[in-house]
């Protein structure tokens, strides 16, 4: 199935890059992407190819692309925008797509008979793969196309929303398992693959809700006071070390001489 996956992002007439963005290839060519007048509609696109062909009934789409949002009729407002998003295959001329989605019924879908390849997927179906592969060699090339097709977390500009999170959360974990195979053959002595040259810049910790929340609690900042304080007190401490006995000989040094002072006086003065 690694084969197979890797041969059809090869021949496959329409490629979708949701991984690190957003983005629809037709011929190897970038056609359509995220923009500002087609946020909804895009929006469309990305929960049905992520539901892989599942059929989705029309309530369920107004109330995931309209939570929290406040619309007087979003039923025809999802009619207006599927209208959209067709004329937007014609005037782009992407007779590739038409037809991409179908309804039926009230139930939204996105063709499955599309000659489509979705890098999620394919990650999907190559860590599949690798949990049944018993071959080290063969296990190893698997997660090394897992590595080289992660170029990011699922659909950045929508990470907040729960449809994205939970997808994007089992992606990360297959994609760290991917890392740390490889980097366990590295280990035993195995050449280590290019593409873990780049697993410094992009195996990074990436934000979420619950840590932009955190983020703005009173209990993070006074953790981060803290901190600050600490370092700065740790890259002060040699200079501190040198600069407190010249402060406490600067002190020191007025009252010494207001003591000799006093006891010349007292020497001096008639008893």
């Amino acid at each position: 199935m690694g084969i197979r996956a890797e041969r059809m992002t090869k021949m496959a007439t329409i490629e979708i890059k949701m991984l690190g963005g957003f983005e629809i290839r037709c011929e190897r060519q970038a056609r359509a992407g995220t923009t500002g007048a087609v946020r909804k509609a895009t929006a469309l696109v990305q929960y049905l190819v992520l539901r892989r062909g599942e059929r989705v009934s029309h309530k369920v789409l107004t109330d995931t692309l309209w939570a929290g949002e406040r619309s007087t009729n979003p039923d025809m407002a999802l009619r207006a925008i599927l209208h959209r998003f067709r004329l937007m295959i014609d005037a782009e001329g992407l007779d590739e797509m038409k037809g991409c989605i179908v309804t039926s019924r009230g139930y939204y879908q996105w063709n499955p008979h599309l000659d489509c390849s979705v890098d999620v997927f394919e990650v999907n179906d190559l860590s599949e793969l690798a949990r049944k592969e018993s071959d080290a060699e063969k296990r190893s090339r698997i997660y090394e196309q897992i590595v080289n097709l992660y170029d990011g977390r699922l659909l950045p500009r929508s990470a907040s929303e729960p449809w994205v999170e939970s997808v994007s959360v089992r992606l990360h974990g297959q994609y760290r398992t991917a890392i740390l195979n490889l980097l366990e053959l590295c280990k035993n002595g195995a050449r280590a693959p290019a593409s873990l040259r780049c697993v410094p810049v992009r195996w990074s910790w990436t934000p979420t809700r619950s840590a932009f929340i955190w983020k703005k609690s009173s209990r993070w900042r006074r953790w981060a006071a803290t901190r600050r304080r600490r370092i700065w007190h740790a890259a002060a401490a040699p200079w501190a070390a040198c600069i407190m006995p010249l402060s406490r000989a600067a002190q020191a040094l007025p009252t010494a001489r207001c003591a000799r002072q006093t006891a010349i006086w007292r020497v001096r003065s008639p008893s």
